[in-house]
């Protein structure tokens, strides 16, 4: 139980130096029980955060490893296929729209992860409802972008000055 909680602070902190050397070498074998684990806890934003905490530390991984930095662990197709599906939802985050405006796009993303988790394949691509999960992720998209302040921070974050 306190290796659980320790792994939720590395999260809630947002602290990969902690992430990689507590729990760095047991990615490759426990990412997907790690997923499972965070899933179950529900889908609020405290969660959302953890999960997206997650993703950042798979994504500063991969780009370490792109640009030749040492290894901290081994990035396998389930970890880089979750890290891209949870950015689908940076653009909420980056420009700061609340919550409560998204938040049935987290719990669509947390019933697909958990569908995943269950067959051990994390390509969010070939399940049966990522169509509709893109669809209300462009409708959500839209209506926050009918503010011209939301929007002008939308295509900030589009040219990547956010």
């Amino acid at each position: 139980m306190r290796k659980y909680e320790e792994l939720m602070v590395c999260l809630d902190d947002k602290d990969f130096d902690m992430f990689v050397s507590d729990y760095g070498l047991e990615m490759e074998k426990n990412f997907l029980k790690f997923l499972e684990s965070l899933i179950s806890e529900g889908c609020g934003q405290v969660q959302f955060n953890r999960i997206d905490a997650l993703a950042e530390f798979v994504f500063i991984e991969r780009q370490g490893q792109h640009f030749g930095d040492p290894k901290h662990f081994e990035i396998n197709k389930n970890m880089a296929s979750f890290q891209e599906f949870i950015y689908m939802l940076s653009v909420f985050t980056v420009i700061k729209v609340p919550f409560d405006t998204w938040k049935e796009l987290v719990v669509d993303v947390f019933n697909i992860l958990g569908d995943l988790v269950q067959k051990e394949d994390l390509n969010y691509n070939k399940h049966p409802q990522f169509h509709i999960f893109t669809k209300k992720l462009n409708r959500i998209l839209d209506e926050v972008t009918k503010d011209p302040e939301m929007k002008r921070k939308y295509f900030d974050f589009l040219n990547g000055a956010l």
